[in-house]
């Protein structure tokens, strides 16, 4: 299925690995030239040459904090001149705290709210005067499943998380007569060095979460990435202030 995206430019945050890293390959192998930034240098490299060699794709790896404004225009200004613009923007970073509520320092919340929350919209409003001289784009925000259906090791992020739900909402609606689509992508547990830290070290805990699982396994990276990349592409032209859940059933709610 030809997917319109050939050419187009993308901008990852959080990109050297898990489901930022599978969306820049699976962008890559589509003809786009993406940027993918992050905060460390060494994996930034390593995954922009790794995806650039096995795509022929061009693959910019830009180091970025997102909790700082000037960073983020600095890197939103490098795929401008690398690129011409950008046509595609997945808020994928973030820094969970996996604390219960009363655990959870001053510092903590600052962490969470300012590379998720403030992190996310600062990109978003910085991509849109790009995305309008250009006739349109898409912002596609990887939002955690706990942001709809909570539970105590994730009370920072699920409030974070809903708030970012809030955004993606709010924000399609002012945009869309720009032809700019904001949706936003919801994973249950995905495969990432996350997950495996949390298999290693609380294996119980790990297979109960498997056990919640109606398809009875966790997600793959890819499982996300083939939504995020579906999601820019000209089939999804008509979704916008949509939020899908990827977790293979985990969810129980039912959202109206």
């Amino acid at each position: 299925m030809e997917l319109g995206l050939t050419g187009k430019s993308v901008v990852i945050t959080g990109g050297s690995a898990g489901i930022g890293r599978a969306a820049a390959q699976l962008f890559a192998e589509e003809g786009c030239r993406v940027l993918i930034c992050g905060r460390t240098a060494a994996r930034l490299e390593e995954a922009a040459t790794a995806i650039s060699s096995s795509t022929g794709a061009e693959v910019l790896p830009v180091v970025t904090d997102i909790r700082e404004l000037e960073d983020i225009k600095r890197m939103i200004a490098t795929a401008r001149d690398r690129f011409g613009g950008v046509d595609v923007l997945v808020n994928n970073a973030g820094a969970p705290v996996p604390k219960p509520y009363e655990e959870m320092t001053p510092d903590d919340w600052q962490q969470v709210l300012g590379y998720k929350l403030v992190g996310y919209v600062s990109c978003a409003t910085q991509v849109l005067p790009s995305m309008r001289e250009r006739g349109g784009g898409r912002i596609i925000n990887v939002v955690g499943s706990a942001g709809r259906e909570p539970n105590p090791w994730t009370t920072s992020t699920g409030i974070v998380n809903a708030a970012l739900l809030n955004f993606t909402k709010t924000l399609s609606s002012q945009v869309a007569r720009d032809r700019i689509l904001v949706n936003a992508v919801s994973p249950g547990p995905i495969g990432t060095a996350r997950w495996n830290a949390l298999a290693t070290n609380r294996p119980e805990e790990a297979a109960a979460v498997i056990e919640e699982i109606p398809v009875g396994r966790i997600g793959r990276p890819e499982d996300v990435a083939g939504l995020i990349v579906f999601l820019a592409s000209t089939h999804a032209s008509f979704i916008t202030g949509a939020s899908v859940t990827v977790d293979g059933g985990r969810c129980r709610s039912v959202a109206f």
